[in-house]
């Protein structure tokens, strides 16, 4: 089955015949030595700062001399177009950081990073040909366009169900289908795991949210293995068959500054990610891993600095779902935060916007039934800091206060 998917599924999608082509070279380099991986660091390293016209890296240690960037330093870019033949591709993030950031990739990053993202869920036991199950946040394409996904053994769900189509839908869909591997949000995986019930454990791949407060149900279910990545820097980091976070160094360079993840992208060519602060925390590990790789240990990733609130349904409340409610309206709002009210059961959504007659149209009955909780919009002019200094994405009030009326 392998052999048809790489023979056809690039006629049907022809860039990936660049991605099978680099997957191929990345099932060797995984096995290479920590120097061997440096060497490959290094040399991609020294070859972007020049392009960009950064010329006092020569090594992996000048990087440490650079400034760190942010969000805030890369908003506006302006890209050349067909750089080295790179044209490029706007992207956006959600915004799971109360700020919406739209920013541009290349044809040769994705191709480069979807092949890592393949090599790590092939560590999960998972082989091209297999068949799989994406819980995704939007419909699943329609024919034609699902024929790629059907051949290629791939099937899409909206995870943004209740939990009576979770329960009475997808379980049995899932047991018919008998995928080797489900990939998801935890928090979404987790629903699906009460209701499972299969013979043996199907492989997980979780992405988007720390998946611990999820673990104990999902373990149920699954066996499951953590992934990494951001909209900025796809595929920094899969688990092993030993439950190791490996980063894809081939991709990327990871650092722990202060205990955050700063990550350098070695692949964007039209738009600069060099010692980007993720403002994710976790670190990195020591030592080598069981499984024989000399890829660099991640820890866990912690998240954020937010507080995290256990909703009435169930669901832990998490920045991914406030990223997805403003998604649609990411070029209108400068920033946002969720303030939570446990006695009175209110969601306030305070925004900042860069067009306020917008802000009018937002939907909240999305949030209301993910977290059985009354939602409000408030617009505001600025979003105030903590006494730390920091903006906290969500926040909760638990003092009964006043709050704003839309």
């Amino acid at each position: 089955m392998k052999f048809f998917v790489e023979k056809v599924a690039p006629i049907l999608k022809p860039s990936l015949k660049l991605t099978f082509r680099l997957l191929r070279v990345f099932e060797k380099t995984q096995w290479l030595s920590k120097s061997e991986l440096e060497e490959i660091q290094q040399e991609k390293l020294v070859k972007l700062c020049r392009h960009f016209g950064i010329k006092d890296v020569r090594d992996l240690d000048d990087l440490r001399t650079l400034p760190l960037t942010s969000k805030r330093n890369l908003i506006g870019w302006k890209p050349r177009n067909n750089v080295l033949g790179r044209k490029p591709i706007p992207q956006v993030t959600s915004g799971t950081t109360g700020e919406p950031f739209r920013f541009f990739s290349d044809s040769v990053e994705l191709a480069v990073k979807h092949a890592l993202a393949l090599r790590g869920w092939q560590w999960s036991g998972w082989r091209i040909g297999d068949r799989a199950v994406d819980f995704t946040i939007h419909d699943p394409p329609k024919f034609p366009k699902n024929i790629y996904h059907r051949l290629t053994g791939w099937l899409h769900l909206n995870a943004l169900k209740s939990k009576d189509v979770y329960e009475k839908h997808y379980a049995k869909i899932i047991r018919k289908f008998k995928p080797r591997l489900i990939r998801g949000y935890p928090s979404f995986l987790a629903e699906l795991a009460d209701f499972l019930n299969v013979d043996s454990k199907v492989s997980a791949i979780v992405h988007g949210e720390p998946p611990q407060p999820y673990m104990s149900k999902l373990l149920k279910a699954f066996e499951v293995y953590n992934s990494y990545g951001l909209s900025e820097c796809r595929a920094i980091a899969f688990e092993c068959e030993h439950h190791n976070l490996h980063v894809a160094v081939e991709g990327c360079i990871v650092e722990e500054v202060n205990g955050e993840i700063v990550v350098t992208n070695l692949d964007n060519y039209v738009q600069p990610f060099i010692r980007y602060r993720t403002g994710d925390l976790g670190k990195l590990i020591p030592g080598k891993c069981k499984c024989g790789r000399e890829l660099p240990v991640l820890s866990p990733i912690i998240g954020r600095t937010y507080e995290t609130y256990r909703s009435p349904t169930g669901r832990i409340i998490h920045p991914f779902y406030f990223g997805l409610l403003m998604e649609k309206y990411i070029k209108y709002v400068r920033e946002y935060q969720a303030l939570i009210y446990p006695e009175e059961n209110i969601i306030e959504i305070k925004v900042v916007p860069k067009q306020k007659h917008v802000m009018g149209k937002v939907k909240l009955d999305f949030i209301e039934k993910l977290f059985g909780m009354k939602a409000k919009l408030t617009i505001v002019d600025s979003i105030e800091r903590e006494v730390s200094g920091k903006k906290l994405l969500i926040k909760i009030v638990r003092e009964r206060s006043r709050h704003s009326s839309t």
